[in-house]
């Protein structure tokens, strides 16, 4: 982009003002990985209860899709409230329980348009959507792919491994094909991972189908065959707490069902079955680190509705309709503390045998907390959720509840809510919208043969409800569990609710909550990037937009390819830990900056600010130190490449006559000012003989230390790759000048070789050879007496070689027991710099005598830039007075 500066100078001590209008075209600097998020990869990145009996209603097809209460008994409430239990679906039919609602067809597919949560193009995707992927259309809504085609170094896909999932729901057919390989499931023995509440019940048995579904929309496996869920290879735990039928109750332990269970055992106050049940499951899921616990389920009145948040009334209300069993279960595997444990014996103490007239008594255990619940927000059109959203809406934004705990309200494929869904309502805070209308997921078809007798089959049918939508949030946390070792369940939770897509009115909202679920969001870094240089989190800490390599010549190039293997770790703000390549961090600087200097430097004639001297010797300063630290004779540095560094300084010259054509120079330059960009601050000390061999020809040797502070070799080393960078460069220099015409042509060629120590991610280097070429052409009295003209070709800092030593965070420690960690794995690592060439570039310079001054035009150009981004050019008029 072509730019205007209008610079004034006014030196008083030298006797001149001089005014320069420089033109100029500067390419831009090289974007980092910061300005380009596609570069990153991640590290290889929202109901209170009652005495009540479980009971649930299905068969509520696609006209009505409400989930109804079919009770097995009504409890009432010291308040006068009748309660049930039931799953929050319709959909899928199937036959009607004993005493419960009667079946009904199952819903139908979406046949119209559906939402795509998806907003970039990624290439990467398609490899995952396949038809198995879209069979079930709530996996492209949360844009699922996004996160599948997120890669590990290995190049293994992540889908959820490692992450054990529980679903307290009425039943799981774990003999699906779809669901053997989440529940563990073998031929002999499918009741490893599937607590059962009701002993006369199978684990597998599910007259409603309900459980079946919601497991499948988890973690039905990615085969090829039907649908695959949101988390296909996570491990689930099922823990099967509601039961559709009346039956007895009776605990499941190990292969043998023990004797049914008589509630008159229990205190006066008798406790529910239910309460016990679910009491006992946490505690056996928090056994087996269940990270995450899906409930698709809620409390229903008499009359058929949701027990809302406002049926509740304050967290107290709350408690006193969970009953305190359940309300303690949910508070100890969120904050830890005691949980209400079903044992088998007559009395504390006695041994864990099974006999035939076994009892069992209610014991306590201490349990730490950690874990995630996800509830399905209720089907009955309420401007308000169920009451478990009551939990983190009375315990306050910064409770343990908050972080803990999700209500889900379901959207239809258009990303609407659906007809049946309950509101976030005042649950707003602790509230996600997912789809949760017409999933197709895993169910189990029983049939009757001719002789009379059941078999079951495995199937797929549709359902509709908030307990469709609910599972696809927690499917979602484990996909981000099994890709960010570091996150907690809550970090998991807080990602998904702060990136998830805002429909509905702006911001958080009283119906959709914080939005529609958007794993395309949440798997991409959040926040401003950190760059960690210490083995704990945050302790040393640089932001990644202000850390920077930005070199010039072949420099650039060189660094760009020896740290393009390199693997190196920025954390967002959840701490997450994204790799990416350290070359992202490599900025070829066009140094127009330098180019434009020493323009400016020839066409206001600076250079010769001060200068004495008796005929022999002369003392010169030039507040540009590269221009001072060239040959006599000549115009400024076109032919002195070696000091291209040096941009942003101040020289002192002795230059002197030995003798027998012999020419001496002592050289030193240091910094005034701030460099400019793509130089660091440079001290140089040296020095050069010239012999005139006659005829206009002439030979020279130099050799020369450069100091450097904050980079070297002109690369500037920002923000986390280095503070306190110190750098030493030695070199030899040879010229020769040679009488051409009416001109003079001056070459030279330069040898360093560099070492340094930084404080950084950039701890050292050494043995970094540098070469630095030129030629210039002059010729006096051009155009006009007193003219001179001037043409140049300089290819400055030329690699030849060196060694790199680096200090880089990898990787971020893996939360532990539901706690996260702060710890961050820092590598050192070597990198060897190959041989790279520097670009080219042609300089033009022409004086001319103006009345009491002089005019000075400069132009320079690089020749072999592929970006042909432009020139830079000077012109300026000296006043002498």
């Amino acid at each position: 982009m072509i730019g205007d500066e209008l610079r004034v100078y006014r030196i008083p001590a030298a006797g001149l003002a001089a005014v320069s209008l420089a033109v100029t075209a500067e390419p831009a600097l090289a974007q980092g990985f910061f300005e380009n998020p596609d570069l990153l990869t991640p590290d290889m990145d929202p109901i209170g209860l009652a005495p009540v009996e479980p009971g649930l209603g299905f068969g509520l097809g696609e006209a009505a899709a409400g989930a109804a209460a079919s009770p097995m008994m009504t409890g009432l409430l010291a308040l006068g409230v009748g309660l049930g239990l039931a799953a929050a679906a319709g959909g899928g039919g199937g036959d009607g329980g004993d005493d419960g609602g009667g079946g009904g067809d199952g819903g139908s597919g979406w046949a119209g348009d559906v939402l795509d949560g998806c907003t970039t193009a990624n290439p990467a995707r398609s490899a995952y959507e396949t038809t198995e992927y879209y069979a079930s259309y709530g996996l492209g809504v949360i844009c699922a792919a996004e996160r599948y085609a997120v890669t590990e170094e290995d190049g293994a896909p992540g889908f959820g491994e490692g992450v054990n999932l529980g679903v307290f729901d009425d039943g799981f057919y774990t003999f699906h094909s779809e669901l053997r390989q989440s529940f563990g499931t073998t031929e002999g023995d499918n009741w490893n991972q599937v607590y059962n509440g009701y002993a006369t019940i199978p684990n597998w048995t599910t007259e409603g189908n309900h459980g079946t579904h919601v497991a499948g929309i988890i973690g039905a496996a990615r085969d090829g065959n039907g649908m695959h869920g949101v988390a296909p290879m996570a491990t689930l735990y099922g823990i099967r707490g509601l039961a559709d039928t009346a039956r007895p109750w009776a605990k499941y332990d190990g292969f043998t069902y023990a004797a049914e269970f008589d509630i008159e055992d229990f205190e006066p106050n008798a406790i529910d079955p239910f309460e016990i049940i679910f009491s006992d499951g946490m505690h056996w899921a928090w056994e087996r680190s269940v990270e995450v616990m899906n409930h698709s389920w809620g409390f229903m009145s008499q009359f058929g509705y949701d027990f809302s948040i406002d049926d509740a009334g304050g967290i107290r209300g709350v408690r006193a309709y969970l009953r305190p069993l359940i309300f303690d279960a949910i508070a100890a595997t969120v904050s830890g503390g005691d949980i209400t444990v079903l044992r088998r014996g007559d009395d504390p103490g006695t041994p864990d045998t099974v006999e035939e007239d076994d009892h069992y008594y209610l014991d306590q255990t201490t349990i730490t907390g950690g874990m995630v619940h996800v509830f399905a927000a209720g089907n009955s059109d309420l401007s308000e959720p169920g009451v478990f959203a009551g939990l983190p809406y009375f315990g306050g934004e910064n409770s343990d509840f908050a972080r803990h705990i999700v209500t889900v309200v379901s959207t239809d494929p258009d990303g609407n809510l659906s007809s049946f869904s309950n509101q976030c309502g005042k649950a707003k805070d602790s509230c996600l919208a997912a789809p949760g209308a017409y999933i197709y997921s895993t169910i189990e078809r029983v049939v009757t043969d001719g002789d009379g007798a059941e078999r079951q089959f495995e199937d797929y049918d549709y359902m509709s409800g908030t307990s469709m939508a609910a599972p696809h949030v927690t499917g979602s946390i484990a996909l981000l569990l099994s890709e960010y070792a570091e996150l907690t369940a809550a970090d998991a939770l807080q990602i998904i609710k702060d990136t998830a897509t805002d429909i509905g009115a702006p911001g958080v909202d009283e119906v959709y909550g914080h939005g529609l679920l958007n794993l395309e969001n949440a798997v991409r870094p959040q926040g401003a990037l950190m760059v960690q240089l210490a083995d704990t989190l945050d302790v040393d800490a640089r932001p990644a937009a202000a850390s920077a390599v930005v070199a010039t010549g072949g420099m650039g190039r060189a660094l760009g390819a020896a740290l393009a293997p390199q693997r190196l770790m920025v954390t967002d703000r959840y701490d997450r830990g994204y790799t990416l390549s350290a070359a992202g961090f490599v900025a070829e600087a066009d140094d127009s900056g330098a180019q434009r200097q020493r323009v400016e430097a020839f066409a206001t004639a600076q250079a010769r600010v001060v200068a004495f001297g008796d005929g022999q010797s002369e003392l010169r300063f030039s507040p540009y130190g590269s221009e001072a630290l060239a040959m006599p004779g000549t115009l400024g540095d076109l032919h002195a490449p070696e000091t291209a560094v040096l941009t942003g300084g101040a020289a002192l010259t002795w230059q002197g006559d030995l003798g027998g054509g012999l020419t001496g120079m002592v050289q030193a330059a240091g910094p005034m000012g701030s460099a400019s960009a793509g130089a660091t601050d440079g001290r140089y000390l040296g020095g050069k003989l010239a012999l005139a061999l006659g005829g206009g020809a002439s030979l020279s040797v130099g050799a020369g230390v450069l100091q450097e502070s904050g980079g070297f070799l002109g690369t500037d080393l920002r923000g986390a790759f280095g503070s306190s960078v110190a750098a030493e460069t030695a070199f030899v220099s040879l010229g020769a000048g040679l009488a051409v015409g009416q001109g003079r042509m001056a070459l030279s060629y330069t040898e360093g070789v560099t070492g340094f120590s930084g404080d950084g991610l950039v701890q050292s280097g050494s043995g970094i050879g540098s070469r630095s070429l030129g030629v210039s052409f002059e010729m006096a009295d051009v155009g006009a007496r007193g003219a001179r003209l001037g043409v140049g070709v300089r290819r400055a800092l030329d690699v030849t070689g060196g060694r790199l030593d680096l200090r880089v965070p990898v990787a971020r420690t893996a939360a532990e027991a539901g706690q996260k960690t702060m710890g961050v794995v820092m590598e050192h690592a070597s990198v060897d710099l190959d041989p790279a060439r520097a670009p080219t570039d042609l300089e033009l310079r022409y004086s001319l005598p103006a009345g009491s001054g002089q005019v000075g035009l400069a132009l320079t150009r690089r020749l072999d830039d592929a970006a042909d981004d432009g020139f830079v050019a000077g012109l300026g008029y000296r006043i002498v007075f």
